[in-house]
């Protein structure tokens, strides 16, 4: 490795060791005092004051979102956003992860345009383990007035949109209006937004929203590399591995079932945080690299084998990371060589996900020791909760930028998705081949992020301003329930764009 900058962090960090024109544009947690999650509300406060004691779904989380901003953010990041009434629905997908295709009658257009007449429009319900026991909450039904922000997402992977249309059109979350004119989530609205839940004061919140627009892409040009890694050397000097389970152990509060989330960390090949474990770290004399054995399984190999970072990961929600770099860069690009390989010893063992990629602004406060309160910006293969909805895929065929925050070690997938700890800021089906060298380039400048493969830029997005890695951080290289390697890893500083 090549580490081309003055760090500010001491030597011990760095040893040997993861949218025809139906619809026309009318314009164009807290760091330090993060809030940790002890329990569910019992009483739910709607718009109007009054308590609801329903418990059938979970109304009730603590810190859901969206906030005011967090608002503003998903308008100004969707393609179009309508006021609507489901007029039919064309396909419905039971399960605790239900999705259905639906016709509309557009009431309202607040922004945007569709390229295809009629569009068919994807709904969807996020999983929660409460519904595995007591069933998912109904999706929109005919006659339903909904509020929809709506993504148009090209169809790459090779599954087409309903009724032959160019696109898909994806709708992250809904929103209801109800007869007498106040808006509704399927998991509640934070305090601050319930001065807002009426129907015209929420149409004005969007109508602001639109007219200040999202921010304008910065212009910026490559500088001095910051560190170069081909693994040529055979060396891990100056990466650390972060290893993370979710163990299946239920954390009970108020009759929700939840998982609770323990990371453990090896620095080298010594297993430094929660032992208990009994995953046992060695390294393989012959080929080098190291391997964590767990119930005498290999869930976990990281290291180099035949000039390439292999991070492997094959046991369920197992994930390993591989940080390196200063925690005061700012703005850089990452490009990196990737690979994905099945198991060729276990044909019919684990499924390769196809979850692996670089992170930007990697912030750990107490580095390298994390239980959660670690946050990122990941420029990545993989979806983030398995299940595309777009083309009705397992976790294979996703290209994305997603933007994790700090978060209590239980909450996991589609919760943190819901309490917006996760967010999606930019997201496409791409289809990833086993052997086949993919290069990726990840662009941080400023709160702007760019995501390219093979030379196009697929993806862009803005990180939230609350974001601990807005300014700054770290790089790492992560892989989930995937085999994946790495190689050819350079690291360049981004400067504003020269004018002439």
């Amino acid at each position: 490795m090549t580490f081309k900058v003055a760090t500010t962090h001491s030597s011990d960090h760095f040893r040997e060791n993861p949218a025809f024109g139906v619809c026309m544009k009318p314009s164009h947690f807290t760091i330090g005092t993060f809030p940790i999650y002890t329990g569910l509300l019992t009483l739910v406060l709607f718009s109007d004051g009054r308590a609801d004691q329903r418990t059938d779904y979970p109304r009730n989380l603590l810190n859901i979102g969206p906030t005011i901003a967090q608002f503003r953010n998903e308008v100004q990041r969707a393609d179009i956003v309508i006021r609507a009434r489901v007029k039919k629905i064309q396909r419905h997908k039971k399960g605790n992860h239900a999705d259905q295709d639906v016709l509309v009658d557009i009431l309202r257009c607040y922004k945007g345009q569709f390229p295809d007449p009629s569009p068919s429009i994807r709904l969807e319900t996020y999983w929660h383990r409460i519904w595995d026991e007591q069933g998912a909450p109904p999706l929109p039904q005919v006659g339903t007035e909904l509020i929809l922000l709506i993504d148009v997402v090209r169809p790459r992977h090779g599954n087409p949109p309903p009724l032959g249309q160019s696109m898909h059109y994806m709708v992250p979350f809904y929103y209801l209006v109800t007869e007498d004119n106040m808006v509704e989530s399927l998991f509640g609205f934070p305090m601050e937004m319930l001065p807002h839940l009426r129907l015209d004061r929420m149409e004005d919140l969007i109508l602001n929203a639109i007219t200040e627009g999202p921010p304008v892409p910065p212009k910026f040009q490559t500088a001095e590399v910051l560190l170069t890694d081909n693994f040529d050397d055979h060396s891990l000097a100056g990466w650390t591995f972060l290893e993370g389970n979710k163990i299946q152990k239920p954390f009970n509060t108020d009759g929700f079932i939840w998982q609770d989330a323990v990371n453990y960390i090896w620095i080298g090949p010594h297993n430094i945080h929660l032992p208990q474990l009994e995953l046992f770290v060695s390294r393989d004399l012959q080929g080098g690299f190291y391997k964590g054995t767990w119930n005498h399984v290999t869930p976990v190999e990281f290291g180099i084998v035949n000039g390439r970072l292999r991070l492997r990961t094959q046991h369920v929600l197992q994930h390993i990371t591989a940080v390196t770099g200063d925690p005061e860069w700012t703005d850089y690009q990452i490009d990196v060589d990737m690979y994905t390989f099945n198991n060729p010893a276990s044909p019919h063992g684990p499924t390769n996900y196809l979850k692996f990629g670089p992170y930007g602004r990697v912030h750990i406060p107490n580095f390298p020791e994390t239980s959660g309160e670690h946050s990122m910006v990941a420029v990545e293969i993989g979806n983030y909760a398995n299940y595309d909805v777009s083309e009705g895929t397992w976790g294979n065929a996703a290209f994305q930028i997603r933007c994790k925050f700090p978060e209590p070690s239980y909450i996991v997938r589609d919760p943190s998705r819901i309490v917006r700890l996760t967010d999606i800021l930019d997201y496409t089906p791409w289809t990833v081949k086993e052997k086949i060298k993919i290069h990726l380039c990840a662009k941080f400048f400023g709160s702007h992020v760019e995501g390219w493969i093979n030379g196009e830029k697929v993806l862009e997005g803005t990180i939230p301003s609350n974001h601990p890695g807005i300014q700054r951080g770290r790089i790492a290289l992560w892989t989930f329930e995937t085999w994946s390697e790495f190689d050819n890893l350079v690291v360049r500083r981004l400067i504003p764009q020269k004018t002439h």
